[in-house]
């Protein structure tokens, strides 16, 4: 436990933080004495999933066109390293933002807050997907390609989230 936070600091500036931290390169957590932390995270109660499931059906009014158009988005100010460096959430938003709207092809008027809300289920979705990609990889098996073994992940996320994977175009 990192005694070095003070008591009055909020768990949404903690997340704000260490966002910060993160997009600008810097993080103060090293080492393995945080993987405890870690695990309790990932042990989420019922509650906190059922909230979870009903955010994403929320966020499905987005559409394939729209979710590619922000991945891009957040890839392509992700680039300009230059411009990202000690900026504040909101103003690496605006920019994202900016140019979403820069290069849409079609009629939509997301506000900010809109695109962090379906760029944070996209990624939550991804990550997870990704780790089940990585246990069927990690198993080796000879003879199975890279399709069968995309085709089995996608059965090991659907078992573990109960859902299909809505976010493979991304």
């Amino acid at each position: 436990m990192n005694l070095s936070i003070p008591r009055e600091t909020s768990f949404t500036n903690l997340l704000e933080d260490s966002y910060d931290e993160y997009m600008s390169g810097y993080s103060h957590i090293s080492g393995e004495d945080n993987v405890p932390q870690a695990q309790a995270f990932s042990q989420m109660s019922p509650p906190q999933v059922e909230s979870t499931a009903k955010k994403l059906q929320c966020d499905s009014n987005f559409s394939i066109q729209e979710d590619m158009l922000l991945v891009s988005a957040f890839l392509n100010v992700n680039q300009d390293v230059v411009q990202n460096t000690n900026k504040k959430r909101t103003t690496y938003w605006s920019r994202i933002w900016e140019y979403y709207h820069q290069w849409k092809t079609f009629t939509s008027e997301r506000t900010v807050s809109s695109l962090m809300n379906q760029w944070s289920t996209i990624q939550l979705g991804s990550n997870k997907f990704c780790g089940c990609l990585v246990q069927i990889e990690s198993k080796n098996e000879s003879g199975k390609t890279n399709k069968d073994k995309l085709n089995v992940a996608k059965e090991l996320y659907q078992v573990l989230q109960h859902t299909k994977f809505q976010h493979e175009h991304c």
